[in-house]
């Protein structure tokens, strides 16, 4: 008895099957019988999108400091840096690690607001005077990795490797490093 391919999707035709089969498991069309293709209807609702979470933050310098940030939606979050990137590279880490607390203890994690709401409440009035604004994505150390495939250019992935390699890292921790600087860049 042949091999039965299922699938997952949209595609209905037998010779449309037959074609995804082929480009997924690296096969042949002509090696798939006629008739081994079944299609099922991927069912359930659509998985819902998660949104990257950004909160506004503000940096402040007083004459001989170094930068100071708060976050107004993350009260007892704070963070500083001698310059104004190094505060904010260290404010991506301290709300990482004051959620990662929330969490542990039990407590909610305040949802961001934008830029016009915390620009309008009259409670935050003394904090936004004279201080600097700037969004800080959240990024959730989860504490465990997880497998995935990822395609690239040929001649881009001998690059990715060849730095990777220079830099004493493997290209899973390079290209994460370099996803983690972008985020937060």
């Amino acid at each position: 008895m042949p091999p039965f391919f299922v699938l997952l999707g949209r595609v209905r035709t037998g010779v449309g099957c037959r074609l995804q089969v082929a480009l997924q498991f690296h096969i042949r069309v002509r090696d798939i019988p006629t008739g081994t293709v079944r299609f099922v209807e991927a069912g359930g609702p659509p998985e819902p999108k998660v949104r990257s979470l950004r909160y506004i933050a503000f940096i402040h310098k007083d004459p001989d400091s170094i930068y100071g940030v708060s976050f107004p939606d993350m009260p007892g979050c704070i963070s500083a840096g001698v310059t104004i990137d190094e505060a904010v590279r260290n404010g991506v880490e301290a709300l990482s690690g004051h959620v990662r607390m929330l969490e542990g203890d039990g407590d909610p994690v305040p949802p961001p607001r934008d830029f016009d709401a915390i620009m309008s409440d009259p409670e935050l009035a003394e904090d936004r005077d004279g201080a600097m604004t700037t969004v800080i994505p959240l990024i959730r150390d989860r504490g465990s990795t997880t497998r995935i495939n990822v395609s690239s250019d040929l001649g881009l992935l001998e690059a990715i490797d060849a730095t990777a390699r220079e830099r004493g890292q493997t290209r899973s921790a390079f290209l994460t490093s370099a996803a983690r600087k972008d985020i937060v860049d």
